[in-house]
């Protein structure tokens, strides 16, 4: 932030209305308010499903305890014979049927359950995304002027993703947890109340620790989405000024700003992974309490009943088991599902903002149906003194009591000083804001009363800067209406002067221009610009500086286009070129909102008042040049040629970035990119492994408290009531120490890598080359899904699948070493199921690996859009193209989610079996104990132990199926970090540039049989041997059809590209030589279209210069040099008024003035002015050129211009043609030489005859 001493009053006001848009709170249950009725109804079904599985497992427990009172019994029995044995097995049999039935019943239901949740999830999520995404097309402009709208696409893409992840299949894998934990316990209050309450004794404080931990664990991951979306818009709005970043050697800078972002994020989410490590240890430790008070108290009320009256007694060891080994199982049942609880967090903070924004209010309501519409539009309008002032600057009034009546068919130009308010009537008339007083008519019916849409149906618009969008030429021109067909979009092209050119490309029509029609020229994109306007045939056409980007011979031809689309139709024009509206009905002179002057050409000129001044000012300024020798106005060449050499991408439309691996990553590879790291994770895998180990001793001490209720005496069960005690108590304190220390070291671990990999990958994004950018593939958006969504997967899998794959392996090295101890042979049981276990996560995962990549690449895709569109919402909103946007949407994200729909019923299968074969383990090992004890080789309890060891083993290795989707995304999204790491940018600092000591440029440039082509589109040359010098502080123009390579000289330059042949070089140093950083501080640029960043004025110029922090006075110096200071300290924040993502609250020519403010303050050797005031008006111009011109004084100066006035004083003009010079010389010699420049100048003679 930049110092200084104005006050701010703006910057409290918004962050008010930030706080006042906080979303509250949502409940879980809210998440599922967009299901349909077949969903609900599925939903339904799979409560039943999971209520059903939970139930049975209080039915399993019931069937186990009698199974353990059985062993008991025999085991007591002094004497066996072989009844018995018989009546034994019996018992065992009919277990093993029972709980035969009950794995098949659990198979089904379990199946219902997982498909039932994940359909409805995925259904919900895909329509949610659907209405976001037109939530976002209905907003008003003044929600996009006061928000943060780069965030939307980490909204749109990460928040959904948690969402669909919290609301599927976990939620009947815990409903089916607490389902059990409630029906066992009411199971064991039927049996002994008073056992049962003893036992729950410390529930209810742990309930309030588990309540507020849960709480807490929510406001962090709310505060953790909330500082990754900011780091999301940031991300997104440097990627979109990709150019400028590079330019202005921005890059440290814009790394700060992410890091910091992300840095905020990190901090909020090690807080929550502190939570949840506390949640889940203490969960695990009230497990144990519980256990440890059951067992001592129960021996207790065992021991009392002993002597009672058989009659009496309810305490025997049948009950105490069925008791203590229900409650055990019920809590372990809470514990187990502690893991579902971060996603549960995760999906309702995510909630709160998705619903909040799906139902953000819009007053003007563009998709809504209400609203009038007329049968026919005359287009008479009538402004009825209007007041507006922009919702981001309240206290600035753009239009003051403004009144003006336009007759049908009639054409009105409006003129003024740059923000004197003539865009804001165009946007007033689309019902963009509404004014905040007055009204605007159409045919007398206030607009407010009209539909929204059927309004801007009827009006046609072309901006100042054209706006296309990264597809074809042929589609972009059908955005103006879409059931226009080939022959209307073709006579829309030729009457805008684009047929000829765009008939030529390689694929004509078809050609993709790129995002934001990067691959075109600036006059190409505006012609485009105005077929699309035209193919709507509107009854009413909005020209806001329509013509500026063409050149005299294109504009002339485009002009009586213009006017002859413009008879029959109510026209308004905005220009600051007088020459395009002389020939308008009525032309309005603004001041200060205000209406000063209104008139024909003739009538005002004859007033000699405002407007008489504004076009003897632009005539003082050309007329000194209009002689046989001074041309008005330089121009680009007849652009029928133009074609050749436009560099348009080639590349296939659906091969996949290079960079995009389809083979997952391996874990170890995940953890060697982080070693710092290391011990965290080896921390956080020992509390894992320890973890894991002790959890088989659950199994332990259950078979050796059976084992013990066998005994008949007093003192001895009351010994073993205490050891059994003090165990699960020593056991409860370990084991919450391992999880937290696993939990929370793995957490700290996972967010830490996050955090590195978004700042790495971000970095490294940032420091490729230009030409990477101009991929397709490598879009704003498909950077900005890559950057979130890929990290934020890597994070999901890393964290529970080191956890799970270290508690797996001590809970299986325990277990192996219980069988060695008792009786191995029962482990061989396990080793046959076990390998099915895995070889059905295996299946899975191989079957989810293609959906993975499919939805992987939609997402891409459509968060690609997501970007395009919000960054081009005006454009969007004024051609009335939302719905068609909604559904391009749509059809990029519904073949993915056909898929995961058909991939929902291999993973219910596939979880269903997993889980199923935690019983059908235990059923074969209990028969063969059984059988063992019968032939006296076993003691009953240590069979218990063994298959208990086991049976627990297969629960946790099944619960790891919860996340085998997180962990299947997560390593294929490492791979794909890993190719982008691993790409190595082209245009890099070598060694030579290294050892180079120079440190000041003189500005000498030269340009030596240059031969270049554009790397997306390698086969079209643009410079063909270019040979080029420019002398120490010498002023030279470049002028030349657009396309021709004039701007690509001013690239090559700045080495944002290398050349395929020849050498440009800086003071005889070939820029290879120069460290990129040292080459580019002694450039100076102004662009055509001017890229601002979302801050305040004063940090926008101080990003001139990044090597060092500019002072205050500096700044306001080169604001006054750029005409600018003036217009800035009337505004209530003065400099530290923020200008909107991208510059939205500034006019066109406010804009530009900041981005010369911007170049001068860096006070460059090289000052680089590409069409640096097209979009001023002429009286900011004429003041903006005197300060160039002063600027120039004491550089190299080279300057790409449509206008004479800025380029006529140039010491050498060079012309330029299919990438060759082919006529130089000063303005005079040029003249002299009667070739192409001369015919420019005869035919600029003729457009200027009116003068």
């Amino acid at each position: 932030m930049v110092n200084h001493p104005l006050k701010s009053n703006m910057k409290k006001m918004l962050q008010k209305d930030v706080q006042e848009g906080t979303p509250p709170s949502v409940s879980f249950i809210s998440l599922y308010q967009y299901a349909t009725n077949w969903e609900k109804l599925i939903l339904v079904a799979g409560l039943i499903a999971c209520s059903i599985t939970g139930l049975s497992q209080a039915f399993t427990a019931l069937n186990f305890c009698e199974l353990a009172d059985a062993m008991i019994h025999y085991g007591s029995l002094n004497e066996t014979t072989q009844q018995n044995k018989d009546h034994f097995m019996e018992k065992v049999i009919r277990f093993l049927i029972r709980d035969g039935l009950v794995v098949v019943s659990y198979l089904i239901f379990k199946y219902v359950a997982i498909v039932a949740f994940n359909y409805a999830a995925c259904n919900q999520v895909l329509r949610m995304r659907r209405l976001f995404f037109r939530a976002m097309m209905n907003w008003d402009m003044e929600w996009y002027d006061l928000h943060e709208s780069g965030e939307l696409a980490s909204r749109i893409n990460e928040d959904l993703a948690r969402i669909e992840d919290g609301i599927g299949e976990k939620v009947p894998m815990y409903l089916h947890y607490i389902v059990a934990f409630v029906s066992s316990l009411i199971l064991c209050f039927f049996y002994g109340w008073e056992l049962t309450l003893v036992c729950l004794a410390p529930v209810p404080i742990s309930l309030l620790i588990l309540f507020f931990l849960t709480s807490r664990t929510a406001r962090q991951t709310k505060a953790a989405f909330n500082a990754y979306a900011q780091a999301g818009a940031v991300a997104e709005e440097v990627f979109s000024a990709i150019r400028t970043v590079h330019a202005f050697d921005g890059k440290e800078k814009e790394i700060e700003r992410y890091n910091e972002k992300i840095a905020n994020a990190a901090k909020a989410s090690q807080t929550r992974e502190l939570y949840s490590a506390l949640l889940s240890g203490l969960q695990w430790t009230l497990f144990c309490l519980l256990n440890a008070l059951g067992t001592w108290y129960g021996m207790q009320l065992l021991v009392k009943q002993m002597h009672w009256d058989p009659s009496d007694i309810v305490y025997t060891p049948k009950t105490m088991f069925i008791i203590f080994y229900t409650i055990c199982v019920s809590v372990s049942h809470i514990a187990l599902s502690s893991i579902f609880i971060e996603s549960f967090a995760s999906a309702q903070a995510a909630g709160a903002k998705v619903l909040h924004l799906i139902k953000q209010a819009s007053k003007i309501d563009p998709l809504g149906n209400h609203g009038l519409r007329p049968a026919t539009c005359m287009g008479n309008i009538s402004f009825q003194n209007i007041h507006f002032q922009y919702p981001s600057r309240p206290d600035v009034k753009i239009l003051n009591g403004f009144s003006l009546s336009i007759r049908r068919g009639e054409s009105v130009a409006i003129v003024g000083h740059s923000g004197c308010g003539k865009s804001t009537c165009i946007q007033l008339l689309q019902r963009l804001y509404d004014p905040s007083e007055g009204e605007i008519l159409l045919d007398g019916i206030e607009i407010k009363s009209l539909n929204v849409n059927w309004l801007r149906e009827k009006i046609g618009v072309v901006g100042q800067e054209p706006v296309l969008f990264g597809t074809s030429i042929y589609e972009n021109i059908r955005y103006g209406r879409e059931n226009a067909g080939k022959k209307d979009i073709e006579e829309a092209a030729r009457v805008a002067n684009a047929h000829d050119f765009i008939v030529k490309l390689p694929q004509g029509y078809n050609t993709q221009v790129g995002e934001r029609g990067a691959q075109l020229s600036g006059g190409q994109k505006q012609r485009i610009a105005i077929a699309r306007a035209l193919v709507r045939n509107p009854d009413i056409l909005l020209l806001d500086e329509a013509t500026s980007a063409l050149d005299i011979k294109n504009e002339a031809k485009v002009q009586v286009a213009l006017e002859r689309a413009s008879k029959g139709r109510t026209t308004i024009i905005v220009a600051h070129r007088l020459s395009t509206i002389r020939n308008a009905d009525k032309i309005v002179v603004l001041d200060k909102g205000q209406v000063v002057e209104m008139g024909s050409h003739n009538e005002l000129m004859m007033k000699h008042s405002v407007y008489y001044n504004m076009v003897t000012n632009q005539l003082n300024k050309e007329m000194n040049y209009n002689s046989p020798e001074s041309p008005l106005i330089i121009t680009e060449l007849d652009e029928a040629d133009d074609e050749s050499s436009v560099h348009v991408d080639e590349t296939p439309e659906k091969e996949p970035p290079s960079d995009i691996l389809m083979k997952p990553a391996t874990t170890l590879q995940i953890l060697k990119i982080h070693p710092t790291d290391w011990p965290l994770l080896v921390f956080g895998s020992i509390g894992g492994f320890l973890g894991g180990a002790t959890i088989p001793l659950f199994a332990v001490a259950f078979g050796g408290f059976l084992g013990a209720l066998v005994s008949r005496n007093e003192e001895e069960l009351l010994k073993v009531g205490e050891k059994y005690g003090i165990f699960w108590l020593a056991l409860g304190l370990f084991v919450g120490v391992f999880f937290i220390l696993q939990n929370f070291s793995l957490g700290l671990a996972g967010e830490s890598l996050t955090k590195y990999l978004r700042s790495l990958c971000f970095k490294t994004m940032l420091n490729q080359e230009i030409g990477w950018f101009d991929d397709k593939r490598n879009g704003t958006g498909v950077l900005c899904a890559r950057l979130s969504g890929e990290t934020a997967d890597v994070h999901q899998a890393m964290g529970s699948r080191i956890g799970n794959s270290f508690m797996s392996l001590g809970l299986i090295t325990i277990a192996f070493l219980v069988s060695l101890m008792y009786k191995w042979q029962m482990m061989l049981i396990a080793g046959v199921f076990m390998p099915l276990i895995y070889a059905t996560i295996w299946g899975e995962k191989k079957v989810r690996h293609r959906e993975t990549v499919m939805k992987a690449s939609a997402l891409r895709s459509s968060t690609k859009l997501v970007v395009e569109v919000i960054g081009n919402i005006r454009t969007v909103v004024a051609l009335g193209r939302q719905k068609l946007f909604c559904n391009k949407y749509m059809d990029l994200l519904i073949p993915a989610a056909k898929r995961q729909e058909f991939n929902i019923h291999i993973r219910g299968i596939c979880y269903a079996l997993t889980t199923s074969l935690t019983t059908m383990i235990f059923l074969p090992m209990i028969f063969y104990g059984c059988h063992l004890i019968l032939k006296g080789e076993l003691y009953f309890g240590d069979a218990i132990k063994i298959a208990r060891c086991w049976s627990t083993v297969t629960v946790m290795v099944s619960n790891q199926m919860a996340y085998t989707p997180n962990v299947q995304r997560g390593l294929l999204a490492a791979a794909n970090i890993f190719g982008l790491l691993k790409r190595e940018p082209k245009i890099v600092d070598t060694e030579e540039s290294y050892r180079n000591t120079k440190q000041k440029s003189k500005g000498n440039v030269k340009f030596e049989d240059v031969d270049f082509s554009y790397p997306t589109n390698p086969e079209a040359k643009i410079l063909n041997d270019l040979n080029l010098d420019v002398n120490q502080g010498q002023n030279i123009a470049l002028v030349g059809p657009s396309g021709c390579g004039k701007s690509t000289c001013i690239q090559l330059l700045q080495r944002f590209y290398d050349t395929n042949r020849g050498k440009v070089s800086v003071d005889e140093e070939d820029v290879r030589s120069l460290t990129l950083r040292n080459l580019r501080l002694e450039m100076g640029i102004v662009s055509q279209e001017a890229s601002l960043f979302n801050r305040t004025i004063a940090d926008n110029i101080a990003y001139g210069d990044n090597t060092r922090k500019a002072s205050f006075h500096e700044i306001v110096e080169a604001a006054k040099k750029a005409n600018i200071h003036n217009f800035i300290v009337t505004l209530p924040e003065g400099y530290e008024t923020k200008v909107g993502d991208k510059g939205t609250q500034l006019s066109g020519g406010q804009k530009q003035r900041i981005a010369i403010a911007r170049a001068l303050i860096r006070n460059p050797k090289i000052l680089l002015l590409d069409e640096a005031t097209s979009a001023l008006d002429i009286e900011s111009e004429k003041v903006v050129q005197a300060a160039l011109d002063l600027a120039k004084k004491g550089r190299t100066c080279i300057t790409i211009a449509h206008r004479l006035a800025t380029i006529m004083d140039a010491d050498v003009i060079y012309v330029l043609k299919d990438g060759r010079i082919v006529e130089n010389g000063s303005h005079k010699e040029l003249l002299e030489m009667t070739g192409i420049y001369y015919e420019l100048y005869k035919s600029q003679r003729t457009h200027n005859a009116w003068k």
